[in-house]
């Protein structure tokens, strides 16, 4: 796998938001997600003890190393400013847990 790539994202408030992903090897090919849990998260900061998970999707089929991580306008709804995040896969045969996806996130406010 290759160094994490660094996307900054934009989310509008109280809103569903979804960002889709194809994960590479260094070689550029198509990582087979299949053996492979998906864990997002953001915080407000990396020291912050407070996270938000996404949900998170592996887009059939596997084999074309796609996934989707997305929130409710629930969670997005208390949210306002700047936070960092990230995007981890790990191998559930090795658990070999590797971060493919990082960077920040700003909240748009929004009236409805």
């Amino acid at each position: 796998m290759t160094a994490p790539v660094k996307i900054n994202l934009v989310v509008n408030q109280r809103s569903s938001f979804v960002a889709g992903f194809i994960v590479t090897d260094q070689d550029d090919n198509k990582i087979d997600l299949a053996d492979y849990t998906i864990e997002a998260k953001l915080k407000k900061d990396f020291t912050s003890p407070t996270t938000v998970s996404f949900a998170t999707t592996t887009i059939a089929p596997a084999s074309d190393g796609k996934l989707e991580i997305s929130l409710t306008p629930e969670q997005t709804a208390p949210l306002s400013g700047s936070f960092v995040y990230d995007v981890a896969i790990t191998n559930t045969s090795t658990n070999f847990k590797t971060r493919i996806a990082e960077g920040s996130i700003r909240v748009d406010p929004g009236v409805a």
